[in-house]
């Protein structure tokens, strides 16, 4: 339950903070970026596949990011899509002025948006190897990757056998 964003499981998404608390919960599941999931249009979603494509981002180059069942659960609590507009049904400036109140309300000053990249990064490098790992994310330098990508030692060892 997310509280200060006004989110519960329980309730049905209505609000644009609400959207801001699906967004985060998203970016956990996805590492997308705040712009690229505000960016989002129901187009772009493949359901059966278990993607969604992104034809503008931070690099200039288009990706399709893969979808795990709890993405796909989040977007499909944002039903019904709006025609052409953008599924989130946020822009980039309100997502960040709202989880910035939220935070604040929260007592998390030292807490961005960003940060939601860096978790969701971190709990895929758990279940991808760095080049998987990195086609997801959309980066382009290994070495810029590795800032994100935490797998323990003895996780590692764990895969040698």
């Amino acid at each position: 339950m997310l509280i200060p964003l006004s989110y519960s499981e329980d309730w049905a998404v209505t609000m644009q903070c609400q959207r801001v608390a699906v967004a985060l919960l998203f970016a956990f599941e996805t590492a997308m970026r705040a712009g690229e999931i505000c960016s989002i249009r129901a187009a772009d979603i493949d359901f059966k596949k278990r993607t969604v494509f992104l034809p503008k981002t931070k690099n200039g180059h288009p990706r399709t990011v893969p979808l795990s069942t709890e993405a796909v659960r989040l977007l499909k609590r944002l039903e019904p899509f709006p025609n052409d507009d953008p599924v989130f049904r946020l822009s980039s400036g309100t997502l960040s002025t709202l989880f910035r109140k939220a935070r604040e309300q929260a007592g998390l000053d030292d807490l961005t948006f960003h940060d939601s990249r860096h978790e969701g990064t971190t709990r895929l490098a758990q279940k991808l190897e760095v080049m998987d790992l990195a086609r997801v994310t959309g980066h382009k330098d290994i070495r810029q990757l590795m800032t994100y990508y935490n797998k323990k030692a003895h996780h590692i060892a764990e895969l040698l056998d």
